[in-house]
């Protein structure tokens, strides 16, 4: 999905038609025009929800895709000195000032975006700042691709599907990969905050930052004033995000950041009544605590209910769809996607919240330092080789950036990878306001979640003052103190647990029990004979041996995460280079 195209090898290339195969992959995404010169075939795919509607935008020789939204607009145009109707207008117009450089640090925005111009014959491949909507590029001799999905590459008949030796012992320790990485060599995910520049005749390749953190500056604010700004950037980067008018859904767990997200458009929008839901077992703390939240504003709450007969069969497609790089362990709620999709258009989702204000990568050791080898490891582990930590665009005293652009843009974000095919996203943690306004002040603010907790309390207190966090059982800003909301909530778990209709922890899967189902762990062992998969190619190892076996034959053993790692992968190779499971 998103925008692709390639370079011609030949005037007569015709490859656009496999691309568009594979990049239109269900029978719902809307499907550009196709632009074809003598150098370039290029389109578009995406979702009806997502802007813009058609594609590609032309301004004489220059063409432009974008797919994404932008959410300051107005103040870009004004600063830029334009008068922009779209975001189209607004880069294309940069561009031809000389001006695109300056425009794309002022955006707010989650998109990609592909400029190409005729005159020149130069194409740009663009991210926004933080990379969370990808895009990928091939680049091999005088060979030169790009898509929003690796699958739209792999159709192109000059592309080297040569494996990358460190994906999969990344990918099995990790999770996740790193950097540029992806599951072959030769192509790589754009960085953040990058416009990726070739020159067609000459097939030079240039790449440059158009923002870096080290563009925030260092200031010295107390914790009073810090609680007074965060708690009213992070309600205006929701409601900067939200129109009543747009079918807007709001999943909700038993954590802080997705109940931030309702209770500022509820405190703004009072009349209005969203749709919020939740995925997981029927009795789950995090279910339990999201109906609290849902009923304090007065809005219908959906459960879509997580068994261990729903969440197999649908995830082996999806390993396809987010190109093998997240476990199916973490594909939660892709189940409902089609179901959700009937009720709403855009998700808005509190992705990452609990760690750029709650602080919770932050300990008193790595506390307002730059990212350092020593700081990494407990994220890399021993692949901490892979990552860039010397690249200018870290220089800020602060070591969570390059985790940011690491763990949470290669983990965390390919979840949102996986609804993208159904569903718009939005993700007010990430705005520029917040984010700056956060890796401007010192990260002690931050420890032990000490700041978000006073800057939602001064926010929203009613939707934090009785109602329990999650992770904790208790309420923020009072650890000590349980209401009697809390306590009717462990009292509904207990009796629930006692009454075998949930395991003694009521967290909202059990893949550790769910494998051991008789018909999951037959096609995973079928999966994993080390006689017929692929990764034998990949790893010296004895995947089934080491990881499922154990599980199956010691209840107390749950290898689950290392076992559906293992599966993923073998599931996207075993397509991407054979055609099918």
């Amino acid at each position: 999905m998103g925008p692709f195209g390639y370079i011609k090898r030949e005037k007569s290339d015709k490859q656009i038609s496999a691309m568009m195969r594979e990049m239109a992959y269900l029978d719902h995404f809307v499907k550009d025009e196709v632009y074809r010169d003598d150098f370039i075939e290029a389109s578009r795919v995406h979702i009806p929800a997502m802007a813009p509607q058609t594609s590609p935008a032309k301004s004489g020789d220059v063409v432009l895709w974008i797919e994404g939204e932008i959410y300051n607009l107005d103040d870009c145009a004004k600063c830029l000195g334009q008068a922009c109707a779209n975001f189209e207008e607004l880069l294309i117009s940069a561009y031809k000032a000389g001006k695109l450089d300056q425009a794309l640090a002022l955006v707010d925005g989650y998109y990609c975006a592909v400029l190409y111009d005729a005159k020149e014959k130069h194409i740009k491949l663009i991210t926004d700042r933080y990379g969370m909507r990808v895009l990928y590029y091939y680049a091999k001799g005088n060979d030169f691709a790009w898509a929003g999905d690796v699958k739209g590459l792999l159709s192109l008949d000059f592309v080297d599907k040569t494996i990358d030796e460190t994906t999969a012992p990344c990918f099995l320790d990790l999770g996740f990969l790193l950097e540029d990485h992806t599951w072959f060599a030769n192509v790589k995910l754009l960085e953040p905050s990058t416009i990726l520049s070739l020159d067609i005749e000459t097939k030079r390749i240039s790449k440059s930052n158009y923002w870096r953190w080290s563009d925030i500056k260092q200031q010295q604010v107390s914790f009073y004033d810090a609680v007074e700004c965060v708690s009213e950037l992070m309600v205006q980067a929701v409601l900067k995000r939200f129109t009543p008018e747009e079918s807007i859904g709001f999943p909700l767990s038993g954590g802080l950041d997705s109940r931030l997200l309702l209770a500022a458009v509820h405190k703004h929008h009072l009349d209005y009544k969203g749709h919020a839901y939740t995925f997981g077992r029927e009795g789950a703390e995090d279910v339990l605590i999201a109906q609290c939240v849902a009923e304090r504003a007065g809005w219908e709450h959906q459960l879509y209910e997580l068994t261990g007969d729903n969440w197999f069969e649908p995830r082996k497609d999806k390993t396809w769809i987010v190109d093998g790089m997240l476990s199916m362990m973490h594909m939660h709620g892709t189940e409902f996607l089609p179901q959700m999709a009937g009720r709403i258009d855009t998700m808005m989702n509190g992705y990452a919240g609990d760690v750029v204000i709650g602080g919770g990568y932050t300990t008193q050791d790595n506390a307002d330092k730059r990212i350092t080898a020593e700081l990494a490891v407990p994220f890399y582990g021993r692949h901490v080789e892979l990552a860039n930590l010397n690249n200018p665009f870290y220089d800020i005293p602060h070591f969570e950036p390059h985790i940011y652009m690491n763990r949470v843009r290669r983990f965390t974000n390919v979840g949102s990878v996986n609804i993208l095919p159904y569903l718009n996203i939005r993700k007010p943690f990430f705005d520029n306001n917040l984010m700056e306004f956060m890796f401007s002040i010192t990260d002690q603010y931050k420890y032990q979640n000490r700041l978000y907790a006073a800057a939602l309390l001064r926010a929203v207190p009613e939707f934090y003052k009785d109602i329990p966090w999650q992770k904790t059982g208790r309420m923020i800003g009072n650890p000590k103190d349980m209401t009697k909301l809390a306590k009717n909530i462990r009292r509904v778990k207990g009796a629930l647990s006692r009454w075998g209709f949930l395991g003694k922890k009521t967290e909202y899967t059990d893949y550790n029990n769910w494998l051991r189902v008789p018909e999951i762990a037959g096609q995973l062992s079928d999966l994993l004979d080390p006689k017929t998969a692929i990764y034998r190619d990949l790893v010296e190892r004895d995947l089934r041996a080491e990881f499922l076996k154990p599980q199956l034959n010691n209840k107390y053993k749950n290898n689950a995460d290392r076992i559906l790692r293992a599966a993923t992968m073998e599931y996207y190779l075993k397509r991407a280079l054979y055609g099918g499971f």
